[in-house]
């Protein structure tokens, strides 16, 4: 990384403050995409610290929203991961559970919810399951070589299966990796008539997206791990912007981040557990 990466940002006033989830959901004039990269400015041309400037870059969701903005384009979600991995080691990849069952497809399933019998039956097909809490490794994508040793052991795994996956940090690894993989949401699409809040990561959901919300709920990583009262604070203030009225949103990962922040929302596993659960009570 060179101090002409960041320099445009570091010296700008601010342009797109307007559109960072992080600096408008925290309130904070240090959660700016500015404020971040003129820390990492700073530590590039000695003039900072590393600590101050992988606090600052940690503030970072990836969501894109600044480079959407920048009149030059500037990749500021990529230097700013590009940064964190300079600025830290990376930590020992987590190991990959056995991969339970039979079938071509396989759930990647991230929290307590198990939707993969539900998902075979509503393909009326097998469908396998993967247990991983850490959302396949996502702590490790500002480290490509950590990130490369996990995802080739998954291939292996694999052994030429496809995943499922329902949530934004898993979906992220395998965008990334570039393994075989399907979205939950094109699978059980989100109602077409319900409010749809936009996530920062999976495929763009279909419906009509909330105009009022920025597309991020404070759930991505490194966020909640680094700065856990910040990303409370993103997801209360997404919560509050859908002002109370039930909405969908294709990131099962940023449902469940909202609805612990008292939205009320919809993702495809809740869908898809709720058309399981109503099959299973009809009468045959």
């Amino acid at each position: 990384m060179k101090v002409s990466d960041v320099d445009l940002c570091a010296f700008c006033p601010r342009l797109c403050r307007h559109v960072c989830p992080v600096a408008v959901g925290s309130g904070r004039e240090a959660a700016t995409p500015t404020a971040k990269m003129t820390s990492v400015w700073a530590w590039l041309t000695e003039h900072g610290t590393g600590d101050d400037a992988f606090a600052h870059a940690a503030l970072c969701t990836s969501c894109g929203a600044c480079t959407e903005a920048c009149k030059l384009d500037r990749p500021v979600a990529a230097l700013l991961s590009e940064a964190r991995g300079a600025l830290r080691p990376a930590p020992t990849p987590p190991p990959i559970a056995e991969i339970i069952g039979e079938g071509l497809l396989v759930a990647v399933e991230t929290d307590d919810r198990r939707w993969s019998e539900a998902l075979a039956a509503r393909l009326g097909q097998p469908v396998a399951r993967l247990w991983s809490p850490n959302e396949l490794g996502e702590a490790l994508l500002d480290h490509t070589d950590g990130l490369a040793a996990i995802t080739d052991a998954l291939r292996v795994r694999l052994a030429g299966r496809t995943l499922v996956v329902a949530s934004g940090g898993a979906w992220r690894v395998v965008e990334k990796a570039g393994l075989d993989a399907q979205h939950l949401s094109t699978l059980v699409p989100i109602p077409d008539d319900l409010p749809t809040f936009v996530p920062c990561s999976g495929p763009p959901p279909a419906g009509t997206a909330n105009p009022d919300a920025i597309a991020c709920c404070g759930a991505a990583a490194p966020l909640p791990a680094t700065h856990p009262t910040i990303a409370a604070e993103v997801g209360q203030d997404a919560a509050g912007r859908l002002r109370g009225e039930l909405h969908a949103t294709s990131d099962a990962r940023c449902g469940r981040w909202l609805r612990e922040h008292g939205a009320q929302i919809l993702d495809p596993i809740d869908q898809l557990l709720a058309w399981h659960t109503s099959r299973e009570r009809s009468p045959s």
